[in-house]
Parts: C-alpha cells; structure tokens; sequence
C-alpha cells in the first residue's frame, strides 16, 4: 500500500490536548450532576466548565524526543495560583509546625483552630487524543512516551480517537485511578483491552460507533459505573457480568444485533433508562426489579414516563424496512409474544398507543395479546393494573370480534378478582373494563352479568367509598341496557330502593357523582317517573305531554330561532321550560340539544349557526366568482344543478373534520358534573328528555333511530293499537347522536357510529 507522502498527500498527524483545572486540597474534584438523560454530559460539574487548554500536534515523521519536547513546553502552565484558607481543628495539644499558622487557643479549649493559606497550581484534570487527519495511526513508541510523560493521577476524563487506542499496552490502570469519564467513540475497536477492569472509579464509558461483537466479562469490575453507551456496534450479546454493576444507570445499546439478550436486572435497582432500539429482539428480559426505570427503546419506539408514572409519552419511528406491516408490529411482537409486561413504563406505554383505533386494530390481531392484559391487569402493580385495563377497555370498544375474544378469554375472572380485592384502585378498574365490555353490545352484556358479579355489586352499592359506589352504579347501568340484564337487575333484592334512596339525596348528603350515578341507573332501567322526581321535572299526569320537534334544512334554522323568541317573549318563560320534549333532526337537532340539553338561550343558538355557516358550510366565492355579471352567475346556478351526480365522484362538498371537532366541544357536559358525555347522562341534570332523529342508511329500507336521553319502561302500558316504535338508543355520545343526524347527502359524509 501507498503511503500519503508518496500520493502527494499530507502526513498524518495527530493533537493531543490537556486540559488543566483548579483542584481541591486533598482530592480531585468530581461533582456528578443530578441528571441521567441518554445524551447530557452528567459529570460536567458547575466548576469543570471553564478550564484552560494546551495543544501538542505532531506527524507521522517527528521523532518522539522532538514530541516530548513540546509537551513539556506546552504543559509549564503561567503561574497562575488559586489562594485559599484551610481551617483545621486539631486535638489541643499537638504537635504541626508553627510557620505561616495562626494559633487560636485557650487553656480550658480541648481543640485548636488552625488556618492556612494555600496556593494551589492548575492541574491536569482533561485530556483528549485526536486525529488530524483522515486516516493513520500514531507510532506506538510516541503513544507511550506521551502516556509516560503526562501526570495522569488527577486526570478525570480522557477521549481517544481512532489510530490512537494502542495507549492501554504501556499504561498501567492505576495510573489512571481517578478516570471518570472513558470516552471512545467512533475508534473502530474490534476488542477492548482486559485492563478495562482496572479502573474502578469509572463512572461513564463511552463506546458508540465501534465494531465490537462483544464487552469483555472485566467489565463487571466497574462497580461504580452508572452510564454505559454502547451504540451502533455489532453486539449480539450482554455480558452477565454486567450485573455487578450496580450504580448502573443508564444502559445504551441502540442499533446492535441483539435478539435475546439474558442480563438479570434485579441488581440494577437505580437503572433508570434502557435503549434497545433497532436491535432485531425476539425477547425482552424481565424489567419489573427496575423500579426506577423510565426512559425505554424497542424496535422502533421509544417510550418515557414521569417519575409518577402518570403521564407516558411514546414517540414511532417509521423505518424502511417495516413495507406493509404496522409501524408498531415490531414492538407488539415484542412484549406479546414471549416477555412479561409487568412494568408500569411499558403499560403506561400501551394505555397509551391504544389510544389511536388504529393501533388498536393492530394490536388485536396480534396472538396473546389479549392473555398478556389480562396477566397485566393481575399484577400487583397498582400502575400496571390501571393501564393494563385502559387498554382492555380500549380494545373492548373497537369492536364486537376483540370485544368477544376479551370476553372468551376469561376476563370476567381476573376483573371479578380485581373487584373482589381490597385496593381501591383495583376496584375502580375492574368495573371500568366490565362496564365499557358491557357498552359494547347486548350479547356481550348478557355474558358478564353472573351471579358472582350481582352480589358484588350489590355489595358495592351498599357500603364502599364514593368513588367506588359511584363506578358500580355506572356499571349497573351499563349492564342494564341489555334488556334481559334489565329484568335480571330489576329484580335484583334491595337494588331499586337503593338506587331510589341515593337518587332522592339532598345535594351535600352524598356526593354529587354518586346522586348522578344512581339517577342514571334508574333512567336506563326505564324508572322514568323515580328519574322525573329525583330531578325535580314537573310530573306530566293529567295534561299530557309538551313536545316540541324541529325540522331540519340547513340555515333555516335561524327562521326556527326566530319563531323561538316569539314563544318565549309571549309566555315569559325558557323554551326548556315550556316543553317536556323536544325533538328534531338535522338542524333541528342540533337546535334539540342546545334547547333542552345545554340550556342555551335563542341567542346563544343563533350564534352557534353562525358559527357553523362561517366555519363549515360557508364556501367563500373566488376572485372570477365576485366580478361575474348575471349571466355567468345563471349559468353557474345551472350548472349546480348537476353537483349531486358528482358527489359520487368528487365526494361531499363540506369537510366533516371541522364540524365534529366544534360539536365535541358544543356538546360538552363537563362542567355540569357529567362524567361522560353519553345521551342518557344527562338524564340527571334535570333537563327535558329529547331525541335526535337520523337515518339508518345500514338498512334497506332505511329506517329512523332515535338518539334518546331515556329508555322506555321495562313493562309499558298496553295500547289499543300496536305501536311501531322505531329503533334508537340512549347510549352513544352526544355529539355523535348531532353528527348522524346532520349527515345529509351531498352536504356531509355518511357517518359510521358503532356497527350501524
């Protein structure tokens, strides 16, 4: 091979630079921060921030008397000296030299102070091996002899760069006794050399960017090591002995080849971040003796949490190599497949991915999925029993398949078993899952309701804190929408007197939660007149019943406004008040919720019309539109004529997006005291009962559903004449209720609420 000299080419050369710091009477200093993020620099102490540096460059050609003369040159720092006092107590009595010392003493004292003023010398306390540049080694003869010639007792931090590693064959480890931080990144090691066990105060190694297949056993001699970074190198393996070090705590091990790495944990007890990203893993090792653990890489994902566990932030990669698979696919294999879960990082993760209908999608086709939330939910982990049941409850509601398949997976033991306990907040999420399965569908409701789980709940209803009361009732109710639940629960002993009792409770007797709760209960077991009364809605026997009902067609809904007012100016009272029922489709439906529901006045309604005409359904004319005379304005007239053809084509003229997120926020019950946004919760504020009327395009031939805020009485008086009641339902959100009914063609999509 052709040298660089013999290509015309520069020699190499190499910088070595020394970086001298004030240091402490006795010790060198080292303040480590209280900072473990993956890449801070955490033994950068406030005083080794602002040091002088000396550089030293030479060749390939320069001798090593030449070197070493200008090291020596380079090292003579100024004369510059740091003076301080050192206060010492000594017994009384003994015998120190008198020079330069003042005597502080008394015949009854039993120690003497003694101060000193000292001069202390910059000393080495950095130093950094360097390239010049681009390739080449440094002569190992010159290593050595800068190695020897440079005091290395108090140096706390040393860097190396590749063609400058071979300073481990001459340099015996205790000469390095204080090193810190051991940075060699980007050296293209192979191999690290044994004597790496030797020095035993390193607190961070630094290895990313190499080639190293494997980390020497030596390195569990490093028991006060707490950040190993390991980075992008060929690892297919951890050592074991990597758990003697227990000050670990952070380990980096991104981008190697690991797939089922074998490392015990229970040691590492302080380890607070573990990055495994893009490794090919096929098995994770058991995390939950990590206690402290909060920052986590798989795959593709990386995951953190607070020191609470209470809020979970999970950032995806998409990477090139997935194709057409899930860019989560990776991570579910993961932690589905053969590893436990039981740490609270990586159920606050998922709790958290299964958020998106997307990701729940994915992770139902994924095999034990469903086997592995439910151990979750078992754990004794109060956090990973929460989220594990988040996310049960998340699946539940994507639909009826994984709905079903939680269900046959013998959920109801494990939640029953959660119930049954004793930790408040195992209770809580037990009935969450059991009442979010039950919403889902009747068949899934009739399945769950057993008599083990009725005498809990009556058990519940009767004696447990607030909160918890408050969760059963919701799960009763919830369970009570499946009209054979209805009647098994209807004759449930002591449940009717119950719910009446807590629901007729003055205000300040029991909590708000658990009056509305119980209020609820009754309305879907269809005990209208008990609701009626607790709420305090004028009784309707005798004079029949008010109903309002409203017509739909866009912005006509403002003439509907106007014809409001003149109700309300002529009798005085709120259109709420006047009515018993009101009801409407389209925009009148929305009119419905706002009138009934919200309690809004007729001005507050018109400027919700407003809005949505400036927001969604106004299309704002183009600059050729505005300076057309009449008959280019005819014939555009005309030609809309022909716009509901192209609908099939081009798609409706109005985006839907906006106009759900303005009704999530019109149709908010938050400050009324409503948990949920459900139609039939707002059976407990008092207000009118209303429908919203939207069209069952499922069907053929398409049918009305009525979107109720009541549930009929379970044994309805008989009528002459049998009644067709159409379809509906009390228990979807409100603004999902005003959505269908607003979806009209060639205005806005069709609107997909459950399986209908």
């Amino acid at each position: 091979m052709f040298g660089r000299r013999i290509l015309g080419g520069q020699p190499d050369s190499f910088k070595v630079t020394l970086g001298y710091q004030v240091a402490e009477l006795d010790s060198p200093r080292y303040a480590p921060t209280a900072r473990l993020h993956k890449d801070e620099d955490q033994y950068l102490g406030p005083e080794e921030r602002h040091f002088e540096t000396s550089d030293v460059q030479w060749t390939e050609y320069d001798t090593e008397l030449s070197v070493l003369e200008r090291l020596r040159l380079s090292s003579v720092v100024p004369p510059q000296f740091e003076e301080v006092v050192a206060v010492r107590l000594q017994p009384l009595g003994a015998d120190y030299p008198t020079g330069g010392m003042v005597r502080a003493s008394a015949p009854t004292n039993e120690v003497e102070v003694r101060l000193e003023v000292a001069q202390i010398r910059p000393q080495l306390r950095r130093m950094e091996l360097s390239r010049m540049s681009t390739s080449g080694s440094a002569q190992q003869h010159v290593l050595s002899a800068i190695m020897r010639e440079v005091d290395l007792e108090g140096v706390t931090r040393l860097k190396c760069a590749e063609g400058l590693t071979r300073i481990w064959d001459d340099t015996p480890g205790d000469r390095l006794a204080s090193l810190r931080v051991l940075n060699l990144n980007h050296c293209g090691l192979t191999s690290l050399p044994p004597t790496l066990g030797s020095l035993t105060n390193l607190r961070e190694l630094r290895l990313a960017h190499n080639r190293l297949s494997g980390l020497p056993k030596e390195i569990g001699s490093l028991k006060r090591l707490q950040k190993l970074d390991a980075d992008h190198n060929q690892l297919a393996a951890i050592p074991v002995d990597l758990r003697y070090c227990s000050d670990l705590r952070i380990i980096s091990l991104e981008s190697n080849r690991l797939t089922t790495p074998v490392l015990d944990l229970r040691p590492l007890s302080q380890l607070r971040s573990l990055q495994l990203y893009g490794n090919p893993l096929e098995f994770l090792m058991e995390l939950s003796p990590c206690t402290a653990l909060r920052h986590l890489s798989l795959a593709n994902v990386r995951m953190s949490a607070d020191p609470t566990f209470m809020k979970c932030e999970v950032e995806v990669v998409a990477t090139s190599y997935m194709g057409r698979t899930n860019k989560l696919s990776a991570l579910f294999a993961i932690i589905f497949r053969r590893s436990a879960c039981q740490h609270p990082l990586l159920a606050g993760a998922l709790g958290r991915i299964a958020e998106d209908p997307l990701n729940c999608a994915t992770i139902s086709k994924e095999s034990g999925a469903v086997q592995q939330l439910i151990l979750m939910a078992l754990s004794d982990h109060e956090v990973v029993v929460e989220q594990a049941c988040k996310t049960l409850c998340l699946l539940g509601t994507h639909n009826s398949i994984t709905t079903n398949e939680i269900i046959e997976s013998n959920v109801l033991s494990a939640m029953l078993t959660l119930i049954s306990a004793k930790k408040h907040k195992s209770q809580l999420a037990g009935l969450r899952v059991i009442g979010a399965l039950a919403l889902t569908s009747d068949a899934a409701a009739a399945k769950l309701l057993t008599p083990r789980l009725e005498e809990l709940l009556m058990d519940m209803v009767r004696s447990h804190a607030d909160d918890v009361k408050a969760a059963a009732m919701d799960t009763i109710g919830n369970l009570a929408f499946c009209k054979a639940n209805r009647s098994t629960l209807s004759g449930l002993r002591g449940l009717h007197d119950r719910l009446c009792l807590l629901s007729a409770s003055q205000p300040g007797v029991i909590h708000q939660s658990v009056r509305m709760a119980a209020i609820r209960s009754l309305a879907i077991l269809g005990e209208n007149e008990h609701v009626a009364q607790a709420v305090g809605r004028p009784s309707t026997t005798g004079r029949g019943i008010r109903i309002l009902s409203m017509d739909g067609g866009g912005m006509k809904g403002i003439a509907i406004i106007r014809l409001l007012r003149q109700l309300e100016s002529r009798t005085g009272r709120r259109i709420h008040e006047l009515f018993d029922l009101i009801c409407g489709t389209s925009t009148g439906g929305i009119l419905a919720v706002a009138l009934a529901l919200r309690h809004f006045t007729l001005d507050e309604c018109e400027q919700i019309y407003r809005t949505l005409g400036q927001r969604v359904f106004s299309k704002p004319l183009k600059p050729v539109e505005e300076k057309e005379g009449w008959r280019e304005s005819l014939y555009r007239a005309y030609k809309s004529s022909q716009q509901s053809m192209r609908v099939a084509v081009y798609g409706c003229k109005h985006d839907a997006v906006m106009f759900e997120v303005l009704l999530k926020q019109f149709c908010h019950f938050d400050a009324e005291g409503c948990s949920v946004d459900r139609m039939i919760d707002t059976a407990a504020l008092g207000r009118p009962k209303c429908f919203v009327v939207a069209t069952l395009a499922s069907m053929t031939p398409a049918n009305a559903f009525l979107f109720r805020n009541y549930e009929h009485p379970r044994d309805p008086a008989p009528t002459p004449v049998p009644l067709d009641i159409p379809r509906g339902s009390s228990k979807h959100e409100v603004w999902q209720a005003v959505r269908a009914s607003s979806a009209a063609p060639y205005y806005l999509d069709d609107f997909l609420c459950g399986s209908d």
